[in-house]
């Protein structure tokens, strides 16, 4: 459902933005686990900006 949102009907997405979009939510989904949260987009977007965008620039 993400990728839907994120690009439009005749912009297929490219195999790297499928698997940065893949471990994202992989990464959500072991944080709401590890603090026992209520899984939310709003909970998805917040980890995206700041854990995950941290991840990236480790990872550059």
């Amino acid at each position: 459902m993400i990728l839907t949102l994120w690009k439009r009907d005749d912009e297929p997405p490219k195999r790297s933005e499928e698997v940065a979009l893949s471990n994202a939510v992989s990464g959500y989904i072991d944080r709401i686990k590890q603090r026992d949260e209520h899984p939310s987009f709003n909970g998805f977007y917040e980890y995206v900006q700041v854990d995950y965008a941290k991840v990236l620039e480790e990872k550059r």
